[in-house]
């Protein structure tokens, strides 16, 4: 026969505070263990280990929004404009702009299509081989919108342009 609700409720209970016992007796052993571990071994001194114990309590995170159109481009143009001749690295440009480093390898390989002026000097490293005008000329050609074209709009040109049939009986 099945054990009643309560029965099992009981039990969860009674595991639950086992566990929660274990758990604080745990945390007290890793903390003698540090100390002892660290003479033996010459790790740090036991003032600069730091123990923390898991929390059962559900933290909420928030996801990451994303970049807006053409804010990485402004981003990096920016950084490779600071960096002057010296160039940057994408790596550095990860850490700084905290964007994925594949992110930034994209934009890269794309970028020697669309902006000539960027250029690789060596593994992982770019400049920008561009007047400061011509650099603060590209900044703003980023920042102005397009006009999106749907394909509703691309419909509707392609309806105006296409001949009437012909209607021959």
């Amino acid at each position: 026969m099945h054990p009643s609700r309560l029965s099992l409720y009981k039990e969860a209970l009674a595991l639950e505070e086992r566990k929660a016992a274990l758990e604080t007796e745990l945390a007290t052993i890793v903390i003698r263990l540090i100390p002892i571990q660290s003479q033996l071994f010459g790790g740090g001194s036991p003032a600069q280990t730091k123990v923390t114990a898991k929390s059962p309590a559900l933290t909420s995170v928030k996801p990451k929004a994303r970049a807006g159109r053409g804010e990485l481009k402004l981003a990096i143009l920016k950084a490779l404009e600071v960096a002057g001749q010296s160039g940057v690295t994408v790596g550095e440009l990860s850490k700084t702009l905290g964007v994925n480093t594949a992110n930034i390898y994209a934009w890269f390989n794309a970028a020697k299509k669309r902006n000539p002026e960027v250029k690789k000097i060596g593994p992982a490293h770019y400049r920008l081989d561009a007047s400061p005008g011509k650099a603060k000329a590209l900044q703003t050609a980023a920042k102005k919108p397009r006009k999106k074209r749907g394909t509703r709009a691309k419909r509707k040109t392609r309806v105006a342009a296409a001949p009437a049939p012909a209607s021959g009986k």
